[in-house]
């Protein structure tokens, strides 16, 4: 007998695109971040995205921490036009 998997259906369908993808040299989780990014840009309050940031390992007081508030405040700019 097989065990049932503990991958869904889309999961096992996105590593199969993946993987049959004629595409070189991209960077699937550094796009998946960026969504992820996107996502809580779109949806958090300045402080929830502080702390989901700061709990990723990004330094706030850094340039790449000042750079992701820049980007965060810009998309919710875009978002109220």
């Amino acid at each position: 007998m097989s065990d049932p998997s503990n991958f869904k259906d889309e999961e096992i369908e996105q590593l199969r695109r993946q993987t049959t993808s004629r595409r070189v040299n991209v960077d699937y989780e550094q796009q998946q971040r960026a969504r992820d990014l996107l996502l809580a840009a779109r949806t958090d309050t300045p402080e929830e995205f502080q702390t989901r940031m700061t709990n990723r390992g990004v330094d706030l007081n850094s340039d790449q921490g000042r750079k992701v508030m820049e980007a965060y405040w810009a998309i919710r700019r875009a978002q109220q036009r």
